[in-house]
């Protein structure tokens, strides 16, 4: 979202869910073209093409149907204004969904406004828009709500938080004065909207309650919404949902999953609940996945108190692979890949001996003729 302005937009809108589906196949299928080739304004399509999108069958009867849902798109308006970071209006105005279309020998041809045309390009008014998502979004609370979180969105950050003090937010929602009791809110307002957001934008959207205080009873005061791309609520779903379902500090679990899943990706998270699940023991499975992040984190400690994991391999490292499935557990502290080990060590059989440091550990080997002489020692890496 560009941060030098944003939109106010109001929508004159009636479509139904097939006519909504049509909108979004002829605008993607006209954004394609349009991105190789600017000067391209009137686009075309198979009518037979356009059916097997829609499902439908080729026939009189949906070709007939066809025609009214281009009607009914042509009716339909957008009006927008768009307003500076400083909250000064820059302009306002509106367009229609479809400017024109015609029908010859089984071809749409079809001319979008340039406001949906410009909306495909990067940095201007109108694909700070994002119309597509406005259009699909079925209810007016929901387009509201979307633009006011998407005017604080950061894109580099990969999860957002957004807080919207209660009053505030009842102000947007049309609601001053409406459902004292925070259960109708929720059931009303909050639930409704953020369902339709998350079906229909690329984000997914949770929200916490602040209250004034720790008192159970005392009155919530904000909301908080944590914005995330789909794509990473689905993993960091995945990993939770490792965990049972009765575990005792499902939010601290959840904080921790979240912090480490940006921090180091997927793979890392994955593989330390795997391992304490392995290995939990008398401990409960959060417990143990909480151990093991701070014994993968813990700072400041000598090689010699407790990071060396092997070393004086004696009977040569050719054999090494019989010590993987143990290596495999233990260098999961390490943070290193056991194929890395592996191609590390071929080097390590041509170049007879070896050092090799990055910033999660360091190896320190010797290859010799001599077996007594062969050893292998590796660290975790504490430098800063």
């Amino acid at each position: 979202m560009n941060k030098k302005f944003s939109n106010r937009i109001k929508m004159s809108l009636s479509l139904s869910k097939q006519q909504k589906k049509l909108f979004k196949y002829l605008f993607l299928e006209a954004k394609k073209v349009y991105e190789e080739d600017k000067n391209i304004i009137e686009f075309k399509l198979e009518i037979k093409k356009i059916f097997r999108y829609l499902n439908v069958r080729y026939n009189i009867i949906e070709i007939f149907e066809f025609e009214k849902n281009l009607e009914k798109i042509l009716e339909n308006k957008i009006i927008y204004t768009v307003i500076s970071a400083d909250n000064t209006e820059i302009m306002r105005g509106r367009f229609n969904l479809l400017s024109s279309y015609s029908i010859q020998q089984d071809i749409l041809s079809y001319v979008f406004p340039k406001e949906i045309l410009e909306s495909t390009g990067e940095e201007n008014y109108f694909s700070a828009l994002d119309f597509l998502v406005s259009i699909e979004l079925e209810l007016e609370r929901s387009l509201i709500l979307y633009k006011e979180l998407s005017r604080s969105l950061d894109s580099i950050k990969r999860k957002n938080s957004v807080e919207i003090e209660l009053e505030k937010y009842k102000e947007l929602m049309d609601a001053a004065d409406m459902y004292k009791r925070m259960y109708d809110l929720e059931r009303k307002i909050i639930e409704p909207t953020l369902k339709d957001i998350n079906s229909y934008s690329q984000y997914f959207i949770s929200v916490d309650k602040i209250k004034e205080n720790n008192n159970p009873k005392s009155k919530v005061k904000s909301l908080v919404f944590h914005i995330y791309l789909k794509e990473d609520n689905e993993k960091i779903q995945h990993l939770l949902n490792m965990f049972p379902a009765d575990i005792r500090n499902k939010n601290s679990v959840r904080e921790k999953t979240e912090d480490f899943y940006y921090r180091e990706g997927y793979d890392f998270v994955y593989k330390v609940i795997k391992y304490s699940k392995e290995k939990h023991g008398n401990l409960a499975l959060e417990d143990m996945f909480f151990k093991t992040l701070d014994e993968i984190y813990v700072e400041n400690k000598e090689e010699t108190e407790g990071f060396m994991l092997y070393e004086d391999i004696k009977d040569g490292l050719e054999k090494f692979s019989k010590f993987k499935n143990r290596m495999g557990r233990v260098l999961l502290q390490t943070r290193f890949e056991l194929p890395v080990l592996l191609d590390i060590l071929n080097t390590l059989a041509i170049e007879k001996n070896l050092k090799y440091e990055n910033k999660y550990y360091k190896i320190t080997a010797c290859y010799s003729e001599n077996p007594e002489k062969r050893f292998i020692k590796i660290y975790k890496n504490t430098k800063k």
